[in-house]
């Protein structure tokens, strides 16, 4: 597995948080922002986490390390990518602030490059967590065909290096075997699900493993980090109102927080959708519009059918059927208006795709953050790009989800009533 997409698949809140960053986990989330005071942000700013490195197993002692740390409190803060050089079998990383991270900590000798193929072995990555204000100590011993790794001065990462190390000793051979198996060879596909199959197996025991820690070890902040990166949501959102409190407010808290909003919103999301269907009575809104003026479901009922174009710049199908939108914007201007929804987008960023692609129509931007008053929520928007029609009278007249030639066939139906 290449390096970069290694690191996509670890950040721990790739599903809530659709700030930018590498993560390949499917979903997108919720950025809750905190505010601090301007004392509270000073005072912050003075924090540092700092790991101290000693490595063994490398030659000459000295090579590069890649590191990559993800917040795990949605402070709007964003991943923290360095590379870093080890020399005398020494390191050290530090990071300023009050935001905890998760880092990974890459040794150049476990990435495999050749012409056409890149792959990471996963068992020699060291796994921190950067606790504000904490200096730790971390031995480590990279020649062992995995990373065997201890910490002192932060209990929270020497137990889990025990337990990751422990875990690394008895599985990383073989599934380093079966990822190089992969890439460098074309399987059968019985042989591919086998292997598959043996892979998430052992990766399935490890999260068990992990989830059983927690519960028999309710008071520790490992049991918060566990619950909140190997559990799923029903389960955090069951055993979270039980966790002791020096658990459920410690470092996880924001983390945990975050999670269980989400999994609030996608059921709301879930619950809304099976509600929008055709003939039913569209859910009312008032949005304010990028140029500043009001726009509602009500300005348009006995004038013009109106389309909810949930988009985003970053979406690459809600670009490509921009020319179709278009074409039947100019086709049908004087009975249809259209709504551009954004989502999960920066302002400059949809703005210039506006700009760009002559999307020229009303735009508002969605209360992704605001549960009254987000438009994803209240029409159960659960892909992009999705489309609602709702007629004259007030009904949806239509709901599409994706780029696809039934929305625009729906809409030539309709305009010949």
């Amino acid at each position: 597995m290449k390096l970069k997409k290694l690191l996509s698949t670890l950040n721990p809140l790739s599903r809530y948080l659709h700030t930018p960053s590498l993560l390949g986990r499917a979903g997108e989330g919720l950025l809750f922002v905190i505010f601090l005071s301007a004392f509270f942000s000073a005072s912050a700013a003075d924090r540092v986490s700092t790991a101290r490195l000693t490595v063994k197993g490398i030659k000459g002692g000295t090579c590069r390390w890649f590191v990559e740390a993800f917040p795990l409190s949605p402070t709007g803060q964003g991943e923290r990518k360095d590379t870093l050089l080890m020399k005398n079998g020494r390191l050290t990383y530090s990071i300023k602030g009050d935001t905890l991270f998760k880092a990974y900590l890459v040794p150049e000798v476990a990435v495999t490059r050749k012409p056409g193929y890149e792959n990471t072995d996963l068992g020699k990555i060291v796994e921190l967590y950067m606790e504000p204000g904490r200096t730790f100590t971390v031995n480590a011993n990279v020649g062992k065909g995995y990373t065997d790794y201890t910490v002192s001065g932060s209990d929270i990462n020497a137990t889990y290096a025990v337990r990751e190390s422990a875990y690394r000793k008895a599985h990383s051979v073989r599934l380093r075997e079966i990822e190089r198996f992969m890439v460098e060879n074309t399987p059968d596909s019985l042989t591919s699900a086998r292997l598959n199959d043996e892979y998430q197996k052992i990766g399935e025991e490890h999260r068990q493993s992990c989830l059983k820690y927690a519960a028999e070890h309710p008071a520790e902040q490992l049991s918060g980090a566990y619950y909140f990166e190997q559990a799923d949501d029903s389960l955090l959102a069951a055993v979270a109102p039980k966790m002791p409190q020096a658990v459920r407010e410690g470092l996880f808290k924001s983390a945990i927080d975050t999670r269980l909003k989400a999994y609030e919103i996608e059921n709301k999301v879930r619950d809304n959708r099976g509600n929008i269907r055709e003939g039913v009575d569209a859910p009312a809104f008032t949005v304010e519009t990028i140029d500043g003026k009001q726009a509602s479901q009500d300005m348009f009922k006995g004038k013009k059918y109106l389309v909810l174009d949930f988009w985003g710049s970053w979406c690459g199908w809600c670009i490509k059927g921009v020319p179709e939108m278009k074409k039947y914007h100019d086709k049908y201007g004087d009975r249809m208006e259209i709504l551009g929804v954004d989502c999960n987008d920066k302002k400059d960023k949809m703005l210039a795709a506006i700009k760009k692609h002559g999307m020229n129509w009303l735009h508002t931007v969605n209360a992704d953050n605001d549960m009254d008053r987000s438009l994803t929520l209240k029409y159960g928007v659960e892909a992009f790009p999705t489309k609602v029609i709702i007629s004259p009278d007030g009904k949806i007249a239509g709901y599409f989800e994706g780029e696809v030639p039934e929305f625009y066939q729906k809409l030539d139906e309709l305009m010949k009533r």
